[in-house]
């Protein structure tokens, strides 16, 4: 589970590399725009979201070992 949003995340930031930005902001950011449009699904993706490589690195090394260590307790 904590890879598959390891990798989730890493493909969204790949996408905002290469996909049309008019997608991206509309299904990947919150604004108020898009809530009122029905995008309510931002709410969620825009968790996925990371625009600098920064940011990434560092929240994907925190998701895999508080999700390692989460994990290993639940089981």
């Amino acid at each position: 589970m904590v890879l598959g949003l390891v990798v989730a995340n890493v493909a969204i930031f790949l996408l905002w590399r290469i996909a049309d930005p008019i997608f991206i902001y509309n299904n990947f950011t919150i604004s108020l725009n898009n809530f009122t449009s029905g995008r309510h699904h931002t709410l969620i993706t825009s968790a996925f979201s990371h625009v600098d490589i920064g940011p990434i690195i560092s929240n994907m090394i925190g998701l895999y070992f508080f999700g390692i260590n989460v994990s290993s307790a639940s089981s």
